[in-house]
């Protein structure tokens, strides 16, 4: 219940500089920890036993030029990714869907675009709008709102 905690069994990515990492748990009841690499990819592991022990640390098939994500799972049940797609530079900012525990993300649509876009976050509010929050340029924050139809088009 959040009373008390413990640190469980650590795990070490191979790339020297992997952090903020974020973690989302799968319809199968595993744990999927993503982190940022300097390799151009998220780096990735499971765990099946609510964060007690994690797998072996890879990397994921999602182009991240080394800049900070957010995924998290919507309502309606699907996961969404708000990432850089690029394996360098931080413009553009995507909003990806996937319904299928993140094996393919098929829905795609641009949150922002046309400058240097980090540190996504969002929240779904009680009526399904989805509001996210990114730095643009070190020197604002910009809020968009949006539903997922408007992802899925």
């Amino acid at each position: 219940e959040g009373d008390s905690w413990r640190l469980s069994d650590r795990t070490e990515a191979p790339d020297s500089w992997s952090n903020e990492n974020m973690t989302v748990a799968l319809e199968d009841g595993r744990l999927w920890m993503l982190a940022r690499s300097r390799q151009g990819r998220l780096w990735q592991c499971f765990s099946e036993d609510r964060g007690e022990t994690w797998g072996e640390v890879t990397p994921s098939e999602i182009t991240n030029p080394s800049s900070r994500f957010f995924i998290g799972r919507l309502q309606s049940g699907r996961l969404m990714l708000i990432n850089n797609p690029t394996e360098s530079g931080r413009d553009p900012m995507d909003v990806w869907l996937s319904e299928d525990d993140g094996e393919t993300w098929p829905r795609r649509a641009t949150l922002l675009q046309g400058a240097t876009i980090a540190y996504p976050d969002a929240v779904q509010d009680d009526s399904g709008l989805i509001h996210c929050v990114v730095d643009v340029d070190r020197e604002r924050v910009e809020h968009r709102a949006f539903t997922e139809d408007a992802v899925v088009g």
